[in-house]
């Protein structure tokens, strides 16, 4: 099964957000990308998948449902990989792969302590700066405050 539209990055919004900030980023989200505003080519698929996302994300039943989507579409089990014919079985045992280490899913804003999803500039609710005047050592990307881990290289900050 493929793994649902990921709902919370269309709003760019964190899963734990609120309902207001989920309202607050999609008439943000919608002014930028209205076909009145914006003439791109892509903007009504855009305005489209926007839509679709505040509607599911504002009723409070429908994101119920749509997080347990989601979150059984990351409980993928582990299956032995297929070997040829040929290949005599092996006898030692496979493991799971390892799990990822947890990365942050949200910049927690400086000034007021609101959540914001990483791919904010500005926190969703006191519009203070989220980008800092930093970068990674290993790849020289920039890192928004409050971030535990680069976004380019994965590496701990």
């Amino acid at each position: 099964m493929p793994a649902p539209k990921n709902y919370y990055r269309v709003l760019q919004v964190d899963p734990e957000a609120e309902p207001e900030v989920i309202e607050s980023a999609y008439k943000r989200l919608a002014r930028k990308y209205h076909p009145d505003m914006n003439p791109s080519a892509d903007t009504n698929a855009r305005m489209k998948e926007l839509n679709e996302a505040y509607a599911v994300l504002r009723d409070p039943t429908r994101r119920k449902e749509y997080d347990q989507v989601r979150a059984r579409s990351n409980q993928q089990a582990y299956t032995e990989p297929k070997r040829e014919t040929n290949q005599a079985p092996r006898t030692e045992t496979k493991s799971p792969p390892r799990s990822e280490p947890k990365t942050p899913t949200g910049v927690v804003c400086p000034k007021c302590g609101q959540r914001n999803s990483l791919d904010e500039i500005y926190c969703q609710r006191c519009l203070h700066q989220l980008k800092a005047e930093r970068f990674c050592v290993n790849c020289g990307a920039q890192i928004l405050s409050g971030a535990q881990f680069c976004l380019n290289c994965g590496r701990r900050v």
